[in-house]
């Protein structure tokens, strides 16, 4: 046996899962929404594109800011935007089905923060998902991301 090879002890593989489960490991109750401002500006996209797809002429009012232009959207490039909506559809409602098998069986959370992590995806989009899928980058900028006003780390 050479001298590089390291063997494999009972020990040493439990000391690789700790170490595996510390870095995905969240407590139970951890929730971290989407900042307040960049919700509210997607779900005024997502009003803004299902609405010029279903009723571009009657759902949209005109004095709403960029109302007037997705309505000429979805009476001028009709399929276009049945894409989009229905990409952008699919897209949040995976994410969310995503978040909340992720949430279930991966990080055992309570369910209370399953469906608030649930929603929040649902809303928020990848937003809301990346803190889930890449938990070292989180753990990297959590003293800086919430620090910035108007932003919530449970």
């Amino acid at each position: 046996m050479s001298r590089n090879r390291k063997s494999m002890q009972p020990n040493d593989q439990l000391d690789d899962q700790n170490e595996e489960s510390e870095v995905a490991g969240f407590k139970p109750g951890f929730f971290v929404p989407v900042h307040p401002v960049l919700m509210l500006v997607i779900c005024y996209g997502l009003y803004l594109t299902f609405c010029s797809t279903l009723c571009p002429s009657s759902c949209l009012p005109s004095f709403l800011p960029l109302a007037p232009l997705a309505s000429s959207l979805g009476t001028s490039y009709p399929l276009a935007m049945g894409i989009l909506a229905t990409t952008a559809a699919i897209l949040h409602l995976g994410e969310a089905a995503y978040t909340f098998h992720l949430t279930t069986t991966t990080h055992q959370f309570r369910p209370l923060t399953v469906a608030l992590w649930t929603v929040n995806v649902l809303l928020g989009g990848i937003f809301g998902l990346w803190v889930l899928v890449f938990p070292q980058a989180f753990r990297a900028i959590a003293t800086v991301y919430c620090r910035v006003p108007a932003s919530f780390c449970y």
